[in-house]
């Protein structure tokens, strides 16, 4: 094996020039096992975006490939190398509502100003090591995720931020959704301005559904239950507070079968074990918040047929502190889930209700509560992606699908080509050239995943859940890992930003 390294090293350099990459580490997470690799050979193809090849350094002939490939030597590090992090629940366009409430967020700032924060919010995303998110709803700025989502995606994108599968607008019932007029209240929305889209019946439900598939949405979010009766807070509390549910059985179906039919996926909002029982009966595919199920809901998830998904969002309730009634119902639900078992979780915390950056904040959440660190990792990766992929990726197509990506990844590995359309023929070959942002494997380092890779501080394999506490920071703390690489493409490098 020879490893002479160049004349100058990778690792100090802001520019890579080379169309492959490789990257060597003494650890590295995999996420489909949960066991650690060591002393592993990274090659990723910057013309594809993806990763070609994994193997032990000892199995090299030539690390440097005599200078035609660039190294990030991190041997001497004490860096564990895991895939980019995937939020299954963030809102962009949101930021905390201990800065400004939700309701002047969406009727004082215009979408502009919206847009604008969300750029920022983007980057911080990235910057944390979360290189893929899904923005459940725009909350009054429209369609605006659909453009976000063009300016972070391809080979070039025009500003730094994760991979974005959007859903736009949400939709809800007439009378149960904000914003509302004091002077009005039977008025939907304030000066024209809507939290989320509004659909009555079975022909208006549908009718949403195919508006915002065509207007790009890759998830369609629906308010499945809500306290639609909080403006009698003053005169009758509890019916105020509680969740009632906005759809009939037959709007839900409507809904969900339409999305189905054109290949897209639909979460829902979801507190009350009915509603929960309800959503999984009639074909859901991701519940979010869940807040108040029980163990007849919790069964009916990990049995269903469609293996549902939920986003708990522990993070957004545990920001209430510990004496919230909502902090102690999650943590409640959470517990009891992880006693049945084999529930799948998809890691998504609301962010955006508090601050972006701080998305680890509902992998912190999830391991005080008593899950298993490794776990939360794998939900937080390969997991991630099984929650967000599209429905291309589902059942036996999309492992042969999967497997075709694997073939193609080393196949461009083999040929030591100079031109870059070595690396573009094996997926011309089986017609998957070009490739999309969201229309690739994530969430594990193997051949024919995206080269979505994160570094993170310590040594997790020795010593486990306290290295990834101790590197992840704190609720208020934002994640800072050395490392964050996203389609081939080098963001942060040493701590230092290069994007």
């Amino acid at each position: 094996m020879h490893i002479t390294p160049p004349a100058t090293p990778v690792s100090s350099m802001k520019t890579f020039t080379t169309r492959r990459l490789r990257i060597l580490a003494s650890r590295v997470f995999d996420s489909i096992s949960c066991i650690f690799l060591v002393n592993q050979a990274i090659t990723i193809s910057r013309v594809t975006g993806l990763i070609i090849d994994v193997r032990p350094i000892s199995a090299l002939e030539d690390v440097f490939e005599d200078g035609k490939i660039d190294v990030i030597d991190l041997l001497n590090e004490n860096i564990t190398l895991i895939p980019g992090l995937i939020d299954t629940h963030v809102h962009l366009f949101l930021h905390p509502y201990s800065e400004t409430s939700w309701n002047d967020q969406v009727t004082q700032e215009s979408t502009v100003e919206r847009v604008i924060r969300a750029t920022i919010h983007a980057r911080n995303t990235l910057m944390a090591g979360y290189t893929t998110v899904r923005d459940l709803g725009t909350e009054g700025a429209e369609d605006s995720d659909v453009a976000l989502r063009k300016c972070v995606s391809g080979p070039s994108p025009m500003i730094p931020g994760p991979r974005l599968f959007t859903a736009s607008r949400a939709i809800v019932s007439t009378g149960s959704y904000g914003p509302k007029s004091h002077l009005y209240p039977s008025v939907e929305g304030v000066d024209g301005k809507h939290g989320a889209e509004v659909a009555d019946g079975e022909a208006e439900c549908i009718r949403a559904v195919r508006r915002q598939i065509g207007a790009g949405a890759d998830w369609i979010k629906i308010y499945a239950d809500y306290p639609i009766r909080a403006r009698s807070a003053a005169v009758n509390p509890r019916m105020a507070d509680r969740d009632l549910p906005l759809f009939t059985r037959r709007e839900l179906c409507a809904m969900i079968e339409t999305a189905h039919a054109l290949g897209v996926k639909v979460a829902a909002h979801a507190s009350r074990s009915e509603t929960c029982r309800l959503l999984v009966d009639v074909g859901v595919d991701c519940i979010e918040h869940g807040l108040f199920m029980d163990k007849e809901a919790l069964l009916a998830i990990k049995n269903s047929p469609q293996r549902v998904i939920w986003s708990p969002t522990l993070a957004t309730f545990a920001e209430d502190g510990p004496y919230s009634q909502f902090m102690r119902f999650s943590k409640k639900s959470f517990q009891e889930a992880l006693r049945i078992g084999d529930i799948r979780f998809g890691c998504g915390g609301d962010t955006g209700t508090f601050a972006h950056g701080l998305n680890a904040s509902e992998l912190l959440t999830m391991i005080d509560y008593g899950a298993d660190w490794r776990d939360v990792l794998k939900w937080a990766t390969i997991g991630g992606w099984e929650c967000v992929r599209g429905i291309q990726w589902e059942g036996e197509s999309g492992y042969r699908r999967l497997q075709a990506f694997a073939n193609a990844a080393l196949k461009a590995h083999v040929d030591t080509s100079a031109e870059p359309e070595a690396e573009i023929e094996p997926f011309e070959e089986i017609g998957e050239w070009p490739l999309g942002d969201n229309d690739v494997p994530l969430g594990a380092i193997k051949p024919g995943f995206a080269a979505d890779i994160v570094g993170i501080s310590g040594d997790l394999m020795m010593d486990g859940k306290e290295a990834l506490l101790k590197a992840l920071g704190g609720m208020s703390d934002p994640f800072h890992p050395p490392l964050v690489i996203k389609a081939g493409r080098v963001c942060k490098l040493n701590g230092k930003e290069l994007v």
